[in-house]
């Protein structure tokens, strides 16, 4: 695994903001980035904005397994660390 410079980073995650506008796009780590796109979804009869993530390699190709995801968060000593099935739930005050 190559070692990317900061420019090139800042280059894969601006073409991929540019491929996705409606996506926040982040390095991770371990040469993988993420694509947080906000969907709106009715969760407990409420209509909520909750983010979908992809997961890209340098190549700046989707890694398909990762769509089953609901989070995707920064790679740490070669593990990226991921959640599954976990949506927001709402205090009796609607936060």
């Amino acid at each position: 695994m190559s070692v990317l410079t900061k420019e090139q980073l800042d280059n894969l995650k601006s073409k991929l903001e540019i491929q996705f506008p409606n996506g926040r796009a982040e390095y991770i780590g371990c040469n993988r980035f993420t694509l947080a796109i906000k969907n709106q979804v009715e969760i407990e009869d409420r209509e909520v904005f909750i983010d979908k993530y992809f997961l890209f390699d340098n190549d700046l190709q989707e890694i398909i397994e990762a769509r089953e995801y609901d989070s995707i968060y920064l790679c740490t000593n070669g593990i990226i660390t991921v959640s599954k099935n976990s949506l927001p739930t709402f205090n009796e005050d609607n936060t």
